[in-house]
């Protein structure tokens, strides 16, 4: 074989490794980045499952829990039993907002 030929080889091969390490360091890169997003999504997904399991529970709570149904009811709705009180904090109102009532209203 001449002398061409044979330096043409060579040069080849060389830029065909180079092209595998290329192509080979882009597809770790690639490789590297869906791992790290597999694992936050498992997070979320964890994430995700605790707070089904907590609606399920209280969810649960509400349909044999007469307490419970009557809680929610105070909380959300301020109801209230015959001749009891409620306070109604209002966050706004700060230590400094000069209304002495502590932050306190009496609605």
């Amino acid at each position: 074989m001449n002398r061409a030929f044979k330096y043409f080889i060579a040069v080849f091969f060389v830029f065909a490794f180079l092209a595998m390490g290329f192509a080979l360091f882009k597809a770790w890169g690639s490789l590297k980045d869906m791992t790290g997003r597999v694992s936050d999504l498992e997070e979320s997904l964890k994430s995700s499952d605790n707070a089904c399991l907590e609606l399920h529970q209280r969810i649960y709570e509400l349909e044999n829990n007469p307490w419970a149904v009557e809680r929610t009811a105070r909380e959300r709705c301020h109801l209230c039993k015959k001749g009891e009180f409620i306070f109604i904090y209002d966050e706004d109102a700060g230590v400094d907002s000069g209304g002495g009532a502590g932050g306190f209203s009496s609605e």
